[in-house]
């Protein structure tokens, strides 16, 4: 499975505020109408319902409004679980240290 492509974002140099953020995020987030899709069903599921969920969760975070934020969000939160701004948990790590080393080098 592929990386979806990261929106763009403005990264401030200011931290930021995450109960505002949440608020936000809370009231115009395109997963708020269904939370199970983004943070998985409180059951095992199989490889191909996990792969079908994430595909559905991807395609919705694709249209939300405030997908942006989100990203920052969870890059700032960094989450155990789900899928934010079409990442994975995972994949949202992976994306924290890439940014963090490329801070580096500049």
């Amino acid at each position: 499975m592929t990386r979806p492509d990261v929106p763009f974002f403005p990264l401030a140099a200011d931290a930021l505020n995450l109960a505002d953020a949440w608020s936000v995020l809370a009231e115009s987030g395109e997963c708020r109408f269904d939370p199970d899709l983004h943070a998985g069903p409180d059951r095992p599921e199989s490889e191909h319902e996990r792969a079908a969920r994430l595909h559905v969760a991807r395609e919705l975070c694709g249209s939300c409004p405030v997908r942006a934020l989100c990203l920052r969000f969870a890059l700032q939160v960094r989450p155990k679980a789900g899928v934010w701004a079409a990442f994975t948990a995972e994949e949202i790590g992976e994306l924290a240290h890439d940014l963090a080393a490329f801070a580096e080098v500049a």
